[in-house]
């Protein structure tokens, strides 16, 4: 685990003053255990956090005064026989140093990385194939601050903050902003694949890996399912790095059920854990999963599922199993982040694959927007800035889509998710390491077993057909237990006790047997507790958002907001997405001290 931060002058010797420096140091981990490791000269200050979860520091000092520092793994190919973080770092920083940065492009793993050489001087910053262990960097004419956990960036001083209507209405409808946009104006993140230059005279964003430049294989499907399956196996192994015991997080899916399935292939003990609501699909079948494949499993019967941290520490202290064979680096968590999307093409319904091949991509986007997304409230901003975002979600998909360079709408849309959705999956897990204290392990992000998948034909992946053959190719134990599914792919081949909840919603009492009335009881209230808490706590942020009256004059419109307060308190219609929404305003708001970045984009390119 580890996070890195720093700052580039562009001006020469003693221009980066302390008082930076020490700023940023202080945002760099909120855990008083851990160490800063730091580096400065005349044009830079590098400051880096690592606890050990790899067992190497991920930092690497040149003779010519030249430093690197590492997040994540980068798993280069072609290096040593047993992948080793450290001999990685030097193999690119000794490749940076000559000026070669094809050496990226043999990267597999997920990483960040800084690279900064004296003389020039220069700084550079690279992440992943994917993005997902992504860089945030605010420039100027004069420095760079730079971070691996926006959060920094919103901590420092020194860093001005101003709010992007475009990112925060993005991050409302979506999720997360689209391309390198953040809910700053300043602030940009690294696409996937890119790394960049930073010199005195200026600055070179570059891509070294383009997904949309993988070409299209002449594979057969059965060679298509040999070659994912070995590349899943090498991926595992290469993450693996010779641990015989480690950790897993095991759902009711098919995703994680692929990992834990190949670590036990394996012969590697993996102590696994769910926290799930009772009587629910997700916690019946990994349970049982659990005890077919012969895991230390502990199992949590939990409705919140907001408290993934504090949830995932509780279940691995209540492991009875972890003091006798405890894994070999406890700061190491496995999960099945990305199969679903990647494997089994997940928002790629038959509507919108019919649309997509029909050629009709604008209906595609709006039927994508309004059965996948947030639907911008109407009535929620002010009438002028309602105007001028409404269709901000069209156009920044739209322009996701046309910097894609593929003829085949179908590929197109599939990358856009892979580009934004899936980039931005782990988001919130690398802005809170210092906190989580684990290191993720995602296979499913490995960039060689995605380079197999998205070269193939998107046809043979639709509605998980793809991912259901290639389960065959496991040990039969992975098919002996039910398993979660999306509603129009394919259903699972095994019978789904009908008095289980799916994902999908809860099952009603009708048709139960009177031994589960208990149980269906106890479910019942523990819903009517998740949903009375949640409504009282967007009632508390609305009450809070009301009275910060220049809130309510810059962005909201008081008196719809007032009627929605109290239409959603009397229960007379269900208006939590709109408290939602205000809160993600009303939260960068505050951050950006009611700071508006002056809009020169408009949104007459998506009508």
């Amino acid at each position: 685990m580890s996070i890195f931060a720093g700052i580039f002058s562009r001006d020469g010797p003693s221009s980066i003053d302390d008082a930076a420096c020490e700023d940023l140091s202080r945002a760099v981990s909120r855990d008083a255990r851990d160490q800063l490791v730091t580096f400065r000269d005349r044009s830079v200050f590098l400051a880096k956090v690592d606890i050990g979860a790899f067992g190497a520091e991920g930092t690497h000092f040149g003779a010519d005064g030249s430093c690197s520092m590492l997040t994540g793994a980068p798993l280069l190919r072609n290096e040593s026989p047993e992948p080793n973080r450290e001999h990685d770092l030097r193999s690119i920083h000794s490749s940076l140093a000559k000026g070669d940065t094809d050496i990226l492009r043999r990267v597999r793993g997920s990483f960040a990385l800084a690279y900064y050489s004296p003389r020039s001087p220069t700084l550079i910053l690279a992440t992943d194939k994917v993005g997902l262990r992504t860089v945030y960097f605010w420039e100027t004419r004069h420095y760079v601050f730079f971070a691996t956990a926006l959060r920094i960036l919103e901590a420092c001083s020194h860093v001005p903050k101003k709010m992007d209507l475009r990112g925060v209405t993005e991050i409302a409808v979506f999720g997360y902003p689209l391309g390198d946009r953040t809910a700053y104006s300043d602030i940009r993140a690294f696409r996937a694949g890119e790394f960049v230059q930073f010199r005195s005279n200026g600055t070179e964003r570059c891509q070294y890996w383009r997904w949309d430049e993988v070409a299209t294989g002449v594979a057969s499907e059965e060679e298509l399912l040999r070659e994912t399956h070995e590349r899943f196996t090498t991926a595992v192994k290469a993450r693996l790095a010779g641990d015989t015991v480690t950790r897993s997080a095991l759902t009711g899916g098919m995703d994680s059920r692929s990992v834990v399935g190949m670590l036990r292939h394996l012969d590697v003990l993996v102590h696994t854990f769910t926290f799930m609501p009772p009587a629910s699909q997700e916690q019946v079948f990994a349970s049982t999963i659990a005890h077919s494949l012969g895991t230390f499993h502990t199992a949590i019967e939990e409705a919140r599922q907001d408290r993934w941290v504090s949830l995932s520490k509780k279940t691995w202290e209540e492991s009875k199993a972890r003091l006798r064979w405890p894994p070999e680096r406890p700061m190491i968590l496995w999960g099945g982040d990305g199969g679903s999307l990647l494997l089994g093409h997940i928002y790629l319904d038959r509507d919108l694959v019919d649309l997509l091949r029909g050629g009709k991509t604008d209906a595609a986007i709006d039927k994508y927007l309004r059965r996948y997304c947030d639907t911008l409230a109407s009535r929620l901003l002010k009438r002028e800035i309602y105007a001028r975002l409404k269709d901000i979600a069209v156009m920044g998909v739209r322009e996701e889509l046309a910097d894609l360079r593929t003829a085949d709408p179908l590929q197109a849309f599939y990358l856009f998710l892979i580009l934004n959705d899936q980039r931005r999956h782990l988001t919130g897990h690398f802005e809170n390491v210092d906190v989580n204290r684990w290191e993720l392990q995602a296979p499913f992000f490995d960039s060689d077993l995605m380079t197999s998948i998205i070269s193939g034909p998107r046809g043979l992946y639709l509605y998980h057909q793809f991912y259901h053959k290639w389960w065959a190719l496991f040990p039969a134990v992975l098919t002996s237990v039910p398993w979660q599914t999306y509603r129009g792919h394919l259903p699972c081949p095994l019978p789904v006790p009908d008095s289980l909840d799916s994902q999908w919603g809860r099952k009603r009492s009708a048709g139960v047997n009177a031994q589960s009335t208990g149980s269906i009881r106890k479910r019942s209230a523990d819903w009517r507790v998740i949903a009375k808490e949640a409504k009282s706590e967007r009632l508390s942020r609305a009450r809070v958002m009301a009275m910060d009256s220049a809130f309510t004059r810059a962005l909201i419109r008081k008196p719809y907001f007032a009627v929605a307060t109290w239409v959603y308190k009397t229960g007379l219609r269900n208006y939590g997405y709109v408290f939602d929404q205000a809160q993600t305003y009303y939260e960068y708001w505050l951050k950006c001290h009611g700071k508006l970045a002056s809009e020169e984009w408009t949104t007459t390119s998506a009508t």
